[in-house]
């Protein structure tokens, strides 16, 4: 069993799903691909390069924070049975993947083994910048369980971050995307997505970002 891939889902209610995936084609400088799906509902961004790990989904009730991780595997049965074992509910939809959601219930799906390769860095004006991760916020009281819960899952390293407000789950490399988990002060509550972030960017804040300094980003 191992993780292959790691893709985060954005889930918009309709009404803002055009001006969503707008906003992270031009941040991201990865155009929409064509939508699938009975109603159209899905589509990638799609990097000029390789394979990009951020999706877009029309949903009628977006979860908290806009957005699941789906986990992709070589072996499901055995990454669900890995999920039961560390107290997760798993739903089989009969639709070739397994919905669960994390003891801070973050949705997730289990999925077919589908790896890629990860995508380079998009050049802008006076720099470049990628999307490389997922930031997780967690509230204080359930932050341990969400952070090893992670960690066991995927078997990727939980590493502590030089302050005691971050760590981060280090995927091998040629993985799209890291995890970074982020203590905030909520006692309790959801876990929610905060952003997704550049590796490197020069790019000014004219798209309603709120912070380029600690390479992290979020969506108005």
């Amino acid at each position: 069993m191992a993780v292959a891939w790691l893709t985060a889902f954005l889930d918009t209610a309709a009404p803002e799903a055009a001006a969503t995936e707008a906003y992270w084609v031009a941040v991201t400088g990865w155009p929409l691909s064509p939508r699938r799906g009975e109603d159209g509902e899905f589509a990638r961004l799609e990097p000029a390069d390789r394979d990009g790990p951020v999706r877009v989904q029309v949903v009628d009730t977006p979860p908290a924070g806009g957005m699941h991780l789906d986990v992709h595997t070589d072996d499901m049965d055995a990454l669900v049975e890995q999920a039961q074992a560390l107290g997760v509910e798993m739903d089989h939809t009969g639709q070739g993947y397994v919905v669960g959601r994390s003891p801070g219930r973050l949705v997730f799906c289990v999925v077919p083994h589908r790896s890629g390769q990860r995508p380079g860095p998009v050049a802008w004006p006076g720099g470049a910048s990628l999307v490389d991760q997922v930031c997780l916020d967690i509230p204080r009281e359930s932050f341990d369980e969400e952070a090893q819960f992670w960690s066991r899952l995927t078997s990727w390293p939980r590493v502590r971050g030089l302050t005691p407000q971050f760590d981060r789950i280090l995927p091998p490399p040629g993985q799209p995307l890291r995890v970074l988990l982020q203590r905030i002060d909520d006692e309790d509550g959801p876990v929610r997505k905060n952003s997704t972030s550049p590796a490197t960017t020069a790019r000014p804040r004219s798209r309603g970002t709120s912070s380029w300094a600690d390479g992290s980003f979020g969506a108005p």
